[in-house]
């Protein structure tokens, strides 16, 4: 889902919500949007976590590539 397409629906969410206050108690309003912010958050953080996998996952490649073997020394064993 594009950045564009998730601020349109969390307005349209937020809209409906506030259109509802009316008919909700303070207590029903307050816990409605504490599981919309709760929700929000979650979503935000399993975002960051993709990004810091694919992220991770990328670094861990690309360096596997850059080992260079320098001619006349012996390789070193790492253990």
């Amino acid at each position: 889902m594009s950045k564009l397409d998730l601020d349109d629906l969390t307005a349209e969410i937020f809209k409906r919500v506030l259109r509802m206050r009316s008919t909700l108690t303070e207590e029903e309003f307050d816990f409605l949007a504490g599981e919309i912010m709760g929700s929000m958050g979650a979503a935000a953080m399993r975002k960051a976590e993709g990004r810091a996998l694919r992220r991770q996952a990328f670094l861990r490649a690309d360096r596997s590539e850059k080992v260079v073997a320098f001619p006349g020394r012996a390789p070193q064993d790492s253990r």
